[in-house]
């Protein structure tokens, strides 16, 4: 095992100096040992630190090289401070800092110092010179641009705005129409509606159960026939299934099949009479999106609804969309013009 060595370059300012002290250390980290030798060589003004002894695992040589004082510069430190806060700072054009803030550990001389802030005009760079040890206070005042007030007075706006349309909207169309007095039992469905319609009017959504219920209808009105055929026998247990038929008299309706009921019969039947419901798994549902389609346009043109529940749905989750993106957007805007964002 080798012995461990170190070489240090002293710089030359210190050639010859009699006032230069050498140290060095062997062993683990805060040992006090000093089993090692130096020789400073002053044609090369380096000095040379040697181990006496090849290092064990987990130790090192640590060196220390003494030299008069003010050999080096002092650092100087900057005060930055700006009107408003909240500025990058750039020395050299380097970013240091935000202001207000002191920088330490600035080397004596002569230095460019110029701070940025979004929104506001950039005052000219100032040309700083600084001596050792000296504590530099520099402040800067900042214009605001023209168009900054009004990104200020939109930001403002719009959020008077998000604050008061849940109440402009409750007020035009959350409000239920004035009663007329006492309230009739019927037991039969208003205006000859459909039991999917009157479901779909109840929670202005059309559900699945809704669309079922049409199957039931249109036996009882005699368009249909629900047929229980024999149990199937399964991998291990026999089901049930049935079939549809078609009669196309309708003997028993008060009322011609709507436009929506033609729909819901093609898309079960086809060009067949009769469907059983077995074929209509993993098939049907494809239809769904049409059928719901076809029964919210049926209702908006009987003026239950002024549009499509689905599209007004979706009209309010769009523009909730973009509140949250306009809020999130004016809110960045704001932080970055203001200096309100969060600074570690």
């Amino acid at each position: 095992m080798d012995k461990a060595s170190a070489t240090v370059k002293l710089p030359s300012k210190l050639k010859g100096s009699e006032n230069l002290q050498f140290k060095c250390y062997t062993g683990a980290d805060y040992s006090t040992s000093e089993d090692c030798t130096y020789k400073y060589d002053t044609d090369s003004n380096s000095v040379t630190f040697t181990s006496n002894n090849p290092l064990p695992a987990y130790s090192g040589l640590t060196i220390v090289v003494g030299v008069p004082a003010k050999t080096f510069p002092q650092p100087a430190t900057l005060n930055i401070s700006s009107e408003p806060a909240k500025a990058d700072v750039y020395l050299d054009e380097q970013l240091i800092c935000s202001t207000d803030c002191v920088k330490q550990g600035i080397l004596p001389g002569a230095h460019t110092l110029t701070v940025k802030k979004f929104g506001y005009i950039t005052p000219e760079i100032k040309s700083v010179s600084v001596t050792e040890g000296a504590s530099v206070n520099e402040d800067f005042k900042l214009q605001e641009r023209i168009w900054l007030p009004a990104i200020k007075l939109i930001a403002i706006l719009f959020f008077i705005a998000v604050a008061l349309e849940p109440i402009y909207t409750f007020r035009k169309k959350g409000r239920d129409p004035k009663g007329r007095g006492v309230i009739v039992p019927q037991y039969e469905e208003p205006d000859g509606l459909s039991p999917a319609e009157v479901g779909t009017i109840v929670d202005e959504r059309v559900d699945m159960r809704d669309l079922t219920s049409t199957i039931v209808d249109l036996c009882v009105r005699g368009f249909l026939k629900i047929k229980v055929l024999p149990k199937a026998q399964g991998l291990i247990f026999k089901t049930d299934d049935y079939e549809l038929i078609q009669t196309g008299d309708g003997k028993f309706a008060k009322r011609k099949l709507t436009e929506f009921e033609k729909l819901f019969m093609d898309k079960i039947f086809g060009s067949a009479n009769t469907k059983k419901i077995s074929d209509l798994q993993n098939k049907f549902y494809t239809s769904l999106p049409i059928l719901k389609s076809a029964l919210y346009k049926e209702l908006v043109d009987k003026e239950y609804f002024p549009a499509s529940p689905s599209k007004i749905r979706t009209k309010y989750f769009v523009k909730g969309f973009i509140f949250v993106f306009l809020g999130i957007f004016l809110i960045s805007i704001e932080a970055i013009s203001f200096g309100t964002y969060y600074s570690p």
